[in-house]
């Protein structure tokens, strides 16, 4: 697992930058650092006991006096890799509430959270500025205290009996990042499904002092999220994507629970307890990746919602509209289709002209209600390929946004997009497209005129794979959700055919639209963006 820095943040109230001199910590990293950069040891020992004479004000420009310019330089260019060092670390403040204590609110937990950075930021520039012999003429402010500050409580929540142990592992109240977040996993790509196992998590598979946890909301379900420490960086970035939400006594139950970092657990899996459903993800280095906790969520609730005879929707959902009329489109394509790809060409190309708003970006579902088709999001933002959006985008986002694995191929941004409210509003939807990555053809869009044809590509859902999972050439998966649909497909098909024939019923254009991502990043998308905007203004 990739190093992380968690601090207690109580023992950090009142610390001064004698303390962090003193702290084994600044100790810990300096070793490190020294360790995995060969630094002599006789530097090290000058940059400690410069530190030491800077804090206690005594001697310094005697002892400075007595350097060489060669050698200040050498210091000054030591103490800003330490710096550096420290700062690519992921760094947690945890808050753990105390009954029998007074404790922080909310805003003052803020406030000192940036108090700190504060603090760690004059502790370096004291030494800096101190070698140097004057102040600096440039200053830049740079996230040196915490990239995520987190207040857990106690709560007692309304678990089955198997599972009230959970009440013991801390739940996430209140949480403040600071950006830019970049975050480095030892994997950058999900492989594989997730399949039903019936090997149920127990509290001896948990050491509860190692985990934290936090309740999320779908489309009114609600998710307990357990993770181990060493994936606190995915606890982080929950709130980007989904709704996160403090405990309430109105919460009378949880419906779904993913367990992520079990020792000796290698697999992906879920099983069903009563009315919930369960997720299990392993402490594994091949599993070390933000798009298994996505999307092992987004499959528990799509099991639920299957259940109900609801369709989930693996695709982008948008509305359209230029001040007389607004439509709202969706299109259904597994991971690389072009959906997500579409969707930005559509708000990059035309934002002056049309009003443009996500409904969804990646996993939506279908509701047949009085024999109208309607669709809502689940999630309130979006982890997106970096590598296929517009430059832009990201430098636009960078203050909302957590990074993952920015150097590597399929680097990915957790962004918020939207409210709860709105992700869960109910769309009427006035046109559904199959994304096709694989085919090139000056005609764009393809609307189908056999109810029958469209109904077998939808559920055929074929692409070329693009790198973004370990699928190789051109794949077929169920419906294009492999995330729920793919797992309960015998269920799925007793209710997936009513719903083409409600809209071809309703009028409504069901089509195939041409992203060409396979061959082209960018001007697949952006032709096939145009093809839409035209489609939408021949739109009564």
């Amino acid at each position: 697992m990739n190093e992380k820095i968690i601090l207690d943040f109580r023992k950090l109230e009142n610390l001064t930058k004698m303390d962090i001199l003193k702290s084994s910590l600044l100790i810990k990293i300096i070793d490190s650092y020294f360790k995995e950069n060969s630094i002599t040891v006789d530097l090290k020992s000058l940059l400690i006991s410069i530190a030491k004479i800077i804090h206690n004000h005594k001697d310094i420009k005697s002892k400075l006096d007595s350097l060489s310019l060669e050698k200040k330089e050498k210091l000054l260019n030591l103490i800003n890799d330490i710096y550096d060092y420290y700062r690519s670390k992921e760094r947690y403040l945890i808050y753990v509430k105390d009954d029998n204590k007074e404790n922080l609110s909310h805003r003052d937990f803020v406030k000192s959270f940036m108090n700190f950075s504060n603090l760690v930021v004059d502790f370096y520039r004291d030494i800096y500025e101190g070698i140097l012999g004057k102040e600096q003429t440039v200053y830049r402010i740079l996230p040196s205290g915490g990239n995520v500050g987190i207040i857990f409580s106690k709560e007692n929540l309304p678990l089955n009996n198997e599972y009230k142990f959970l009440n013991k592992v801390p739940l996430l109240e209140s949480i403040v990042n600071q950006p830019p977040f970049i975050v480095s996993t030892n994997q950058n790509k999900r492989v594989g499904f997730f399949h039903e196992n019936n090997l149920k998590i127990t509290e001896k598979d948990l050491n509860i002092n190692n985990y934290f946890s936090v309740l999320i909301k779908i489309n009114g379900k609600n998710g307990l999220i357990v993770v181990e420490k060493n994936y606190l960086s995915f606890l982080a970035s929950i709130g980007n994507l989904f709704e996160v939400t403090s405990f309430d006594e109105r919460i009378h139950s949880i419906d779904f629970i993913v367990f992520y970092g079990i020792e000796n657990i290698s697999d992906c899996y879920y099983y069903y307890e009563n009315n919930m459903v369960i997720g299990v993800l392993g402490k594994e280095f091949k599993i070390d990746y933000f798009g298994y906790m996505k999307k092992m969520i987004l499959t528990l609730y799509n099991l639920l919602t299957i259940k109900e005879n609801n369709l989930p929707i693996h695709g982008a959902g948008f509305t359209i509209s230029d001040g007389k009329k607004t439509k709202n489109i969706v299109i259904l394509g597994d991971s690389g289709a072009g959906k997500s790809e579409t969707l930005e060409a559509v708000k990059n190309e035309f934002h002056n002209k049309y009003v443009i708003a996500p409904i969804f970006d990646d996993m939506g579902t279908f509701f047949n209600i009085n024999n109208n088709i309607y669709t809502s999001g689940t999630e309130i933002g979006a982890f997106v390929r970096l590598d296929d959006l517009e430059q832009s985008y990201s430098l636009n986002s960078v203050d909302r946004s957590i990074f993952f694995n920015i150097e590597k191929p399929n680097s990915r941004v957790v962004i918020p997009l939207l409210s709860y409210i709105n992700s869960i509003k109910l769309y009427k939807v006035d046109a559904f497209f199959l994304a096709d990555n694989f085919s090139i053809n000056d005609e764009k869009i393809k609307f189908y005129e056999n109810i029958d044809e469209a109904i077998n590509d939808f559920k055929k859902g074929e692409r070329v794979a693009l790198n973004t999972t370990n699928e190789k050439g051109k794949v077929s998966t169920y419906f294009a959700n492999p995330f729920g649909p793919l797992q309960e497909k015998e269920k799925v098909e007793t209710f997936i055919d009513s719903y083409f024939f409600t809209l071809k019923n309703n009028n409504i254009p069901i089509g195939r639209i041409l992203t060409s991502l396979s061959f082209d990043k960018f001007e697949g998308p952006k032709k096939a963006a145009y093809a839409l905007i035209d489609f939408f203004e021949k739109l009564d």
